[in-house]
């Protein structure tokens, strides 16, 4: 299952992200992921369920938009401050 991979790659992205503007919870992560990329969401949603768990990224919903070709990337992430 190759989600695995892509979940801890958007987990890692992320988590730097968030560190960056002192986030102490990340609670969404809007993606857009190509249809090469040949998963689903609800698949990914599992993977990264459990790559994130006890991470400040564990709970956080991901709203992916498919497109096309082979892209992965990381639209916004909502966090909390405090």
């Amino acid at each position: 299952m190759h989600e695995f991979g892509i979940a801890r790659t958007i987990l890692d992205s992320v988590l730097k992200k968030a560190e960056g503007h002192g986030a102490k919870k990340i609670s969404r992560v809007a993606l857009k992921v190509g249809q090469l990329k040949m998963v689903t969401p609800s698949s990914l949603q599992n993977a990264f369920d459990l790559v994130s768990s006890g991470t400040a990224a564990e709970g956080a919903k991901l709203e992916v938009e498919e497109v096309a070709g082979d892209e992965l990337s990381v639209q916004s992430i909502e966090v909390d401050t405090e």
